[in-house]
């Protein structure tokens, strides 16, 4: 852990003069969105876009990729930065404060903590197998009677099923019954009252750790294990984390692994995802009566800290090949750090650290060392070459801290925390004009990969041909390529979609029983999974509005009501004939957050559509109008009330245009489900099977007779309308089709987006020619998604500040 220094003093000096820079560089303020025209007249003397710094996913991701920490988790430490033209990558939204520089300061710290090495041989590596008999919250489980011991597939009568009133735990367990290693099979879904934790595990040392897990699914009959008629899904957690879903086929045990990051503090866990919120302990019969699917889990294994090398790779981005020696090997007059005891437990815990001795880096040469190691860190850490007068301020630090009596290490520390919180880390600095290579790297790599430049990309441009047609084609390609473009799928889809919103709402649990953290998880999935096929075949941007595939996974395609797609994983599936699916428009996830957690409104999906799909935001609404009240109990429908709200001539104009895209929406309910009546509190009574597209009963099961369903069958829906120009629709099909009447607009609001993604600036009135040459030149590519980025790169927008 780190020591305070008097390098903490600096905070207040680099806090002035990051305002100082960022006031320098002309940011408007979050105003200037407002003023596009003053905007375009300003931008001549320095360029299309303003001074920004790292937003706090980026800052994360660059100290992640600078310091070969691929688990550093410190965009919670950070504040939640400010929006501007719908997107966290403009200075026009990312302030610079007091406040924030001590949040900056503090990240770094976290990650430093982190990096560098404090002992002299790597921590010892365990292996344990865990069963979940021998887990707390199982045993409680048991208990209950909300599962049951499982031997050879069939039910273990080590302890009995229960009937009545749960299980005396105390005796039981005092028999030690319930230590004996073995199955579970378990019939509850995680809850408040019940987190699925192997408590007998967790981690001291972060690193890589290799988990695996047996689980399978089956069909319990009063105490008979029988086939499930659906494919099951279990859910890993590390504390709220998730680490994956995994498969649990029907009556076939499937050993799972994945390896991950983990920190110490917390616990992994495993949810029977595929199972709905039934408790089994709240009915007459508990596990004896109880008929229904459940999920077995056989055993979890954990082997870890995985150290390929030691000292770790972050460690020697820091210090080099210089030496750990152990402290207690260091001579009496050199200053040693400060250590903070690592927490011990037993090994009955399984997660004993082991043995070790603390150490420190002490080169022969203090001085000569610093400066060699900056020298090697600043151009990396600052995306640009650094003069030997950079270098030398930073030696500087380590020299005055050095003569302060501080140990090695932490003068070493006291110079990268200032440069990880100096104005050349946090911000992107770019000259107007013309972008030279080096800032031109920055602005690709932040653009696709949310990161620091490469090595890579950092030599072409130290060679000077970045700028060139066929050098940027060729880098494009080799960063779409590779695992890092994810985090541009996923957080350009988050900002442009709204999808960051997910959990915004929470979907009332009377109106929509069947939403819970696995159907959410599939709903989120969707989107990436979509649009990474759009780009890596370069589909038309058609398929934005609509496509004749979809990107699924079992329980994703259970809500689509999509047959014969089984597991956790997403694969591309051909439209069904007669589905409303396809392109962004009915993605569940798209439709839940343009919609509370009670009822749609197309007020407000309308807006959406107009505002990211066509890239026509509607005009506020005028002040003191009051919203529409949602009438849960089904007597009127929204569309009822619109037809009152739209006869005030002040409202009529406006939502001539907000409401057809969302009355073609209509067809689809609060979680994206398919719906041809709204649901209500009070109404017509559900029929049993088809209500809640139960795929998993067995064809004469019946729906546990416990579990009450609570909403009705409100009005029917109407999803028909007009455009504000007259062309009238039946559904949310013919609406895709009016849309697509114009094959390029789907591709210019999309080179729109990711202009302002990429270049934190909207393209504005004279930027529309170098929009439509790169509309022009991806025509003979039918506007492909990556062609437009492709084109988008070697454009002007991009290529100048």
């Amino acid at each position: 852990m780190h020591t305070p220094t008097p390098a903490s003093k600096v905070a207040a000096v680099l806090t002035a003069g990051l305002m100082s820079l960022t006031l320098i560089a002309g940011n408007p303020g979050v105003g200037a969105m407002d003023r596009p025209a003053a905007r375009e007249k300003e931008s001549a003397p320095v360029g299309r876009s303003v001074l920004r710094r790292l937003n706090r996913t980026e800052y994360e991701n660059t100290l992640r990729d600078l310091l070969h920490l691929p688990g550093l988790d410190v965009r919670e430490l950070l504040p939640d930065d400010g929006r501007a033209f719908g997107y966290d990558k403009s200075g026009t939204g990312l302030e610079i404060s007091s406040v924030q520089m001590a949040k900056y300061m503090e990240a770094a710290d976290a990650a430093l903590d982190q990096a560098i090495a404090t002992r002299g041989a790597a921590p010892q590596v365990f292996k344990t197998r865990l069963y979940p008999t021998n887990q707390y919250d199982y045993d409680i489980l048991l208990s209950n009677g909300d599962c049951v011991f499982l031997k050879d597939q069939k039910f273990n009568p080590l302890v009995p099923l229960i009937s009545g009133p749960w299980l005396d735990f105390g005796k039981m367990n005092g028999d030690g019954l319930f230590k004996a290693p073995g199955s579970v099979g378990i019939f509850r879904h995680q809850d408040e009252a019940f987190g699925g934790r192997f408590s007998q595990f967790s981690p001291v040392h972060s690193g890589l750790y290799r988990i695996r897990v047996s689980v399978w699914s089956y069909w319990w009959n009063k105490g008979e294990v029988e086939p499930s008629p659906r494919s099951g899904a279990a859910g890993l957690y590390y504390g709220g984390r998730l680490l994956g879903h995994f498969e649990a086929p029907s009556l076939k045990p499937t050993e799972h692994e994945i390896v991950t990051w983990l920190d110490p503090g917390e616990y992994i866990s495993l949810n029977a995802a595929s199972l709905w919120p039934i408790r089994v302990s709240e009915t007459a019969g508990r596990n004896a009566g109880y008929q229904g699917p459940g999920v077995a889990v056989d055993w979890l294994e954990v082997e870890g800290p995985l150290n390929a090398q030691w000292p770790p790779a972050s460690h020697r981005t820091l210090f080099g090949d210089t030496a750990l020696t152990p402290l207690d090997q260091l001579a009496p007059d050199i200053r040693k750090p400060k250590r903070i005891e690592v927490r011990q437990t037993t090994r009955d815990g399984q997660n004993a650290p082991g043995p070790f001795q603390w150490a420190t880096v002490v080169p022969t040469h203090p001085g000569e060392a610093a400066t060699r190691l900056l020298t090697a860190f600043l151009p990396r850490a600052f995306r640009r070459p650094v003069k030997a007068e950079e270098v030398r301020r930073y030696t500087a630090v380590v020299t005055g801290r050095l003569e302060r009596k501080a140990s090695f290490e932490a003068a070493m520390r006291s110079a990268y925390r200032i440069a990880l919180c100096s104005p050349d880390f946090l911000f992107l600095r770019e000259s107007a004009g013309k972008l030279d290579d080096f800032s031109l790297a920055s602005r690709l790599s932040y653009f696709l990969w949310d990161s620091m430049p490469d090595a890579t990309l950092l030599a072409q441009a130290r060679q000077g041909t970045l700028h060139t047609p066929s050098a940027l084609d060729a880098q494009i390609e080799r960063m779409l390529k590779d695992s890092k473009s994810k985090r541009f799928v996923t957080d350009f889809l988050d900002q442009w979609l709204d999808l960051r919103l997910m959990d915004a709402t929470s979907p009332d649990r009377t109106l929509y029983p069947e939403y819970g953290p696995y159907l959410r998880d599939a709903m989120r999935g969707e989107a990436p999974a979509f649009f990474q096929e759009l780009l890596e075949k370069d589909l038309p941007a058609s398929n934005l509005i609509d496509s004749d595939f979809l990107f699924v996974n079992q329980r994703l395609a259970e809500h689509y009501g999509i047959p014969n797609v089984t597991g956790t994983s997403f694969r591309r599936v051909a439209r069904p004939a007669g589905s409303h699916r396809g392109g962004f428009l009915t993605q569940a996830a798209v439709l839940k957050v343009t919609a509370n957690g009670t009822t749609t409104s197309p007020v407000k999906r309308g807006a959406w559509v107009l505002r990211h799909i066509l890239g026509r935001p509607p005009t506020p609404p005028p002040p003191n109008i009051p919203s529409l009240e949602p009438d849960v109990r089904g007597a009127t429908t929204v569309r009822e009330q619109l037809a009152r709200h739209r006869a005030s001539p002040s409202c009529a104009y406006c939502h001539a245009r907000i409401d057809p895209p969302g009355f073609a929406l209509e067809s689809f309910d609060v979680i994206g489900g398919l719906r041809d009546r709204f649901r209500a509190t009070a109404g017509q009574e559900v029929p049993n099977l088809s209500r809640l597209h139960l795929s998993y009963l067995a064809p004469d099961a019946t729906f546990p007779k416990t579990y009450h369903i609570g909403y009705r069958l409100g009005q029917p829906v109407d999803a028909s309308g007009e455009t504000a120009d007259g062309h009238k629709f039946a559904d949310v099909d013919a609406f895709k089709k009016l849309l697509l009447a114009d094959p390029g607009q789907s591709a210019r609001n999309l080179v729109s987006q990711l202009t302002i993604y990429a270049t934190g600036t909207p393209a504005g009135s004279t930027d529309r020619a170098e929009i439509k040459r790169i509309l022009t030149q991806s025509r003979v590519h039918n506007y492909g998604v990556r062609s437009l980025i492709h084109g988008l790169v070697k454009s002007q927008l991009f290529l100048d500040k």
